[in-house]
């Protein structure tokens, strides 16, 4: 999980609209916010021209959007009156907003359901303007000011104010992509001379401030570390790169971003060269979790092309970021430092290193920069996001998709370009951007043709500065039609201060039920009692549907969703059943994939089908929408985000909340929330259509709702004490479960899914009553959700918990304020407000939340200790020696035992109270016991290798140490917001290659109608790097494998036989026509599981034999391809088609005192190196040297 994020400055464009004065702007806001709601109310202003109407608010979005650019920030950076007036505005549209609320909470009814929703999207749009005033504008020029430590604006360049706008800016973006990893961050800017004079005025000016020693040191800097300062000297052109970066890996959210900060504004070098007159300015930041590599200072991104050995071989650097794995890491390493004799410092383990360096490798061919990209990044195997600058392309920067495990989004503004890796990178620059596809084939046919690279060019403006063309080099032209503008801004983003977005979004559903309340009923005095007065207009509760209800057309309502909203949906069903109880309508609740495959109906004129859907764009849930609508059935939605898909294809739409309530966390909360309060509301409409239930009892149920923001706040006040439960059991026991009773079982049912999401664990969620029938003899921690029950089911309930604690359980109740009965029984009781039944469903859940909340900080907790372990151990190790051989041990041991005892006594500590029983590893933390004895001299190392197989040495205890301390600290970590390990997690599952790529062997494998899946990964690798010595492919046999034992391996009964023949192969006789046992060089490759390239031993033929494998990785079929070899190759293209080969038949020649030399190779045919064994080569190459000599 990374995040990259840059700017690039454009050659000016007309601006979208005139760049405001603060005159003008105050005029047209005081226009718009003279139309509120008492103005509509008293009908001086429709409900359509409510704070201006759309049309003005647009033009004040414009004119908004156009203050940001470079001409307006400059002037607002260099005049503290006009940023003060800007505030000013922001702060008159926050005061309207307010005011606003309180009016429409009060008075919003009044206006009908479809008013209240038009009133609703304007102030949204105010919001959205008042924030970007105040949080994108004027906030942000103040803190570019402090970020360069400028005294006088005034007489600042205007090159020096704009370069710190753009790095501000891009650093607040690296704030916010943090959610997706925080180990390390890092940036590096290349600021580029057109002319030589700027450049030398900047190096007079720094000796003259005494600064040239410090500028010497810094540019003797390796490896791209923090402080580094590149200086490039080409023949058309000067640059100067200075690098900015921080590890840390316990910290929090913001601490990297700060310390950044920091460095920046204290670098007198690098403000110098900000005041330099420099001609272009590009940035590439990055926030990194470390998937590949340890976490230090050299494997934080950005990372640069240069490696130990020779003089540089190109004048210039290749910085490069890296969101992803480069899966054929390993073996492009090998090549490299094969074909250059050079090498990767010991130091950097990260796989980004490959790519600059593989990137250089091209440059040094003779290829132009954008072409060595090109040919770069299509040889990389995985899911990689790649942005890479250098002082070699002034303004540009070259960024690459391939795979669908990652993203890169491009955004447009008027006078400048923005890439990340998520569009809420990109947001506070502009709402406008265009997404690269990484998955898409553009060419039909052509594997190669998968990835796309897009090269930015701060000489043109919007689309006209960006090149983009597929990975083999087709031209992908960039539409005006495939431009998007983004339904979220950074004020939907932004944590209000809270650590996670989880946090801040649960608590806030209180205030997304009250807005989801608000307007659509009244409740009064009548005849009989209290009653309802429902406001759902026709775009909620269409009178088609209420005639259909009446009627008895309608005989089935469905409510379907997928994830959270599918137990939303149990949850509305629950209670619509309530209502309807005793009447023939059939009520169901379903997965919306369950409905459009098990419960479709040719006529469905007869149903009601309700989808409830957080985005709006949920495939399964749109697509029975489809497929029930075109069969008569009536449709309805309940969704938050308006405008969305599912709005066009249903009859009516209650929007959640203010209709665009954005959950950032991957753990949805407040809209489960918000989507039963609006199913509750249809449910008593439904109700009072039908006459089912009386009046009174609506108003009540419906009183009781518009109480629950009340409720709900009170089970916030208590977090701490949630908090103390979760700290206290959730690290101690492995097994989990959530349990509950009637409408609490669904609480139950939507607790589990946030408990599995926030702590990474498969859960049993259960009635409370079968619990002790089913798994209780895994002793686990079980969540108990009983607020709310009734006494008969209470009394119950308190037995079945009494029930668990015996059989050694762990329950943690959730109870109605002053229920004590199960005290005796339960670890924790957290009380909640004693109410109803219905809202005690959300109380329940709410409680959940916060426990599971809490429960993965407890568990993350223990992840950061251990971090704290690793962060002594790992500095302490040079993974490799200086010639790759061995690990070696930096410091004395005696100084790292003395920094371990500490830690050794606190984690005994913990594992004695059970702080690891819930995720770490038996495995794992055996060994962790007995490193830490190795590692303090309380173990003997000569029983070291005994006990972990490598050698007993100070380095190999480290070594091990470590690998162990990175197993403990990928099963605990709980990033919260996020998805853990994202990045490899979805790389696995999509950088398999679906797709075989090109070439002759591969075009025969697909002719024989095998698929990618069948080739394990390293054939699939083997051949691939065959396929240059290879000439033609002439034919192909399939083979059938069968009667192969219980462990794959073949036996007597073994047998092959014929599937398929193509090519030459249809005129060949073979004895395996009619089946025969399973014999030779094929029962060697069946049992080996390798690929086997060689000659026929009966008829001499040149082949190719691939084992197939079967989804229990059983060799179940062979593929025999018939080859023709090329003439001949260049040295380097043998060495790379080798392989390992290459490396084996090196090291037979050099054990024959013969000192090699790659040119060895040039006498031999492919055919030979491939088809003939290493030893065999070698002795060929040691007789011609030594006959030689």
């Amino acid at each position: 999980m990374c995040g990259f994020i840059g700017i690039l400055d454009t050659r000016p464009a007309a601006p979208v609209a005139p760049v405001p004065d603060d005159d003008t702007l105050a005029t047209v806001v005081g226009e718009c916010l003279e139309r509120d709601l008492d103005a509509v109310l008293a009908g001086r202003a429709t409900p359509e021209v409510y704070a201006g109407g759309d049309a003005r608010l647009v033009g004040l979005w414009e004119m908004t959007d156009a203050a940001k650019e470079r001409d307006s920030m400059v002037r607002l950076a260099r005049e503290p009156e006009r940023r003060r007036r800007f505030a000013r505005i922001a702060e008159r549209l926050e005061r309207f907003v307010e005011g606003e609320e309180k009016a429409i909470a009060a008075r919003g009814a009044r206006l009908g359901s479809l008013a209240l929703e038009r009133v609703n999207a304007s102030l949204v749009k105010v919001k959205d303007i008042a924030w970007a005033i105040s949080r994108e504008i004027a906030l942000p020029v103040e803190r570019s000011l402090a970020l360069g430590g400028v005294e006088d604006p005034k007489n600042a360049s205007e090159s020096r104010l704009w370069e710190l706008v753009k790095l501000s800016s891009t650093l607040d973006n690296i704030d916010r992509l943090e959610v997706r990893g925080r180990d390390s961050a890092g940036f590096s800017t290349v600021l580029s001379y057109g002319a030589p004079e700027p450049f030398d005025a900047f190096e007079a000016r720094i000796a003259a401030e005494g600064l040239d020693s410090e500028y010497a040191r810094r540019q003797a800097l390796t490896d791209l570390v923090g402080g580094t300062i590149l200086r490039g000297e080409g023949p058309l052109h000067r640059s100067l790169t200075f690098v900015f970066k921080v590890a840390a890996e316990v910290g929090k959210l913001g601490d990297n971003v700060r310390f950044l900060r920091d460095q920046v504004s204290r670098d007198r070098l690098f403000q110098i060269a900000l005041e330099s007159g420099f001609a272009h300015g590009t940035t590439v930041a990055h926030t990194r979790w470390a998937s590949n590599g340890i976490i230090n200072i050299r494997n934080c991104h950005p990372v640069d092309h240069r490696t130990e050995g020779d003089a540089e071989r190109i004048q210039g650097t290749i910085q490069v970021a890296l969101n992803g794995d480069v899966d054929n890491y390993a073996e492009l390493r090998g090549s490299y430092e094969s074909q250059t004799g050079r090498r990767i410092p010991a130091g950097i383990t990260t796989d980004t290193k490959i790519i600059a360096c593989w990137i250089e490798k091209y440059l040094v061919e003779g290829h132009p920069l954008p072409e060595a990209f090109r040919r770069a990044v299509a040889d990389f195997r995985g899911s990689a996001a790649i942005a890479m600058h250098s002082d070699l392309a002034p303004g540009k920067i070259f960024l690459s998709l391939k795979g669908s495990g990652q993203a890169i989004y491009v955004g447009l503004a008027s006078d400048r370009l923005i890439f990340a890796s998520e569009t809420y990178g990109l947001v506070n620059e502009t709402a406008r951007y265009f997404r690269l596809d990484g998955e898409k084939l553009f060419a039909p046919g052509d594997p190669a043709s998968q990835g796309q690279i897009v090269i930015l060019d701060s000489t043109r403006p919007g689309l006209t500065g960006i090149v983009s063309r597929s990975h083999s080099g087709v031209e992908v032209p960039v539409r005006p039609e495939d431009v998007r503008v983004s339904e979220i801004t950074t004020r939907d983003i932004d944590r209000r201060g809270y650590e996670h977005f989880f946090l801040k979004e649960v608590c806030e559903a209180p205030e997304s039920i009250a807005k989801t309340l608000r307007g659509k009923f009244e409740l009064a005095s009548g005849k009989n009692g209290r009653e309802v007065e429902f406001r759902l207009g026709e775009e909620i509760f269409p009178a088609a549907i209420e005639k259909g209800l009446k009627k008895g057309r309608i005989r089935r309502i469905h409510l379907i969703g997928q994830g959270t909203a599918s137990v939303a949906a149990m949850a509305i069903a629950y209670l619509l059943e309530r209502y309807l109880a005793g009447t023939e309508i059939q009520v169901a609740a379903h997965k919306a994939s369950e409905l459009s495959g098990f419960h479709i109906r040719e006529d469905m004129k007869d149903t009601l089908v309700v989808a409830v859907t957080q985005s709006g764009t949920t495939t399964d849930t749109n697509r029975a929408i489809d497929m029930v609508a075109s069969r008569g059935a009536s449709t309805l939605a309940i969704v938050n985000r308006r405008n969305s898909h599912i709005t066009d294809k249903v009859e009516g739409v209650f929007y959640t909340s203010d209709g665009r309530d954005v959950e950032m966390s991957v753990a949805s909360t407040k809209a489960f929330y918000s989507q039963v309060v609006a199913g509750a509301i249809l449910a008593a409409r439904i109700a009072a259509v039908l006459g089912t239930v009386p009046a009174a009892r609506l108003a009540e149920d419906l009183e009781d709702l518009a109480t629950l923001p009340r409720w709900m706040e009170q089970v916030l006040a208590s977090r701490e004490r949630i908090a103390e439960a979760a700290r206290a059991t959730a690290p101690t026991r492995k097994h989990w479960a959530v349990v509950g009773s009637g409408p609490n079982k669904i609480a139950a049912e939507e607790v589990r899914i946030k408990l599995s999401e926030l702590c990474y664990k498969s859960i049993a969620c259960d009635h409370i009553e079968d619990k002790k029938h089913i798994d209780l003899s895994a002793e686990p921690l079980v969540l108990v959700l009983a607020a709310g029950n009734g006494e008969a089911v209470l009394g119950d309930c308190v037995k079945d918990v009494a029930i668990f604690r015996a059989h050694k359980a762990v329950p943690i109740v959730v109870a109605a304020q002053g229920e004590e009965r199960f005290r005796p029984y339960a670890e924790h009781v957290i009380h909640v407000p004693r109410a109803s039944e219905t809202v005690s469903i959300f109380l329940n859940t709410m409680a959940g939340h916060l426990w599971g909340y809490h429960a993965a900080l407890a568990l993350g907790e223990e992840a950061s200790f251990l971090k704290n372990i690793r962060s002594v151990v790992a500095p302490e190790l040079a993974e490799t020696s200086p010639r790759g051989r061995r690990p070696t041990a930096r410091l004395d041991p005696a100084t790292v035992a003395h920094r371990l005892r500490e830690y050794y006594r606190e984690w005994s500590e913990r594992k004695r109270k059970g702080r690891y029983h819930s995720d770490l590893s038996s495995e794992t933390g055996a060994n962790l016991a007995l490193l830490f004895r190795y590692a303090i001299d309380r173990a003997p190392l000569e029983l070291f290798e005994v006990e972990f197989g490598r050698p007993g040495t100070r380095a190999g205890v480290y070594l091990e140490f470590l690998a162990n301390l990175n197993h403990a600290i990928d099963d605990l970590s709980r990033p919260i917001d996020a998805i853990k390990h994202q990045a490899k997690t979805v790389t696995v599952g999509t950088s398999r290659i679906e797709e075989l790529p090109p070439g002759v062997l591969f075009d025969a494998v697909r002719e024989a109608g095998v698929r990618s899946a069948e080739m394990a990964y390293r054939d699939l690798q083997t051949v691939d790097r065959m396929q240059p010595a290879l000439a033609r492919c002439d034919g192909f046999t399939l083979y059938r494998v069968e009667n192969l034992d219980s462990m794959g391996n073949p036996n007597s009964s073994t047998r092959i036989s014929i599937e398929k023949k193509g090519g030459v192969s249809k005129k060949i006789k073979s004895r395996a026509e009619k089946g025969a046992p399973l014999a030779g060089s094929k029962r060697s490759i069946v049992l080996h599981k390798e690929v086997f390239v060689g000659v026929g031993k009966g008829d001499g033929r040149r082949v190719v034999i691939l084992p197939l494998y079967d989804d229990r990785f059983r060799v179940s079929r062979l593929l025999l391809l018939h080859v023709g070899y090329v003439e001949n190759l260049a040295v380097e293209e043998k060495i790379r088609v080798l392989g390992v080969g290459y490396e084996d038949i090196k090291n037979a020649v050099t054990e024959s005192d013969v000192e090699w030399r790659d040119d060895y190779l040039a006498g031999l045919s492919p055919e030979i190196l491939l088809t003939s064994a290493a030893d065999r080569v070698a002795e060929g190459i040691v007789r011609k040297v030594q006959g030689g000599n």
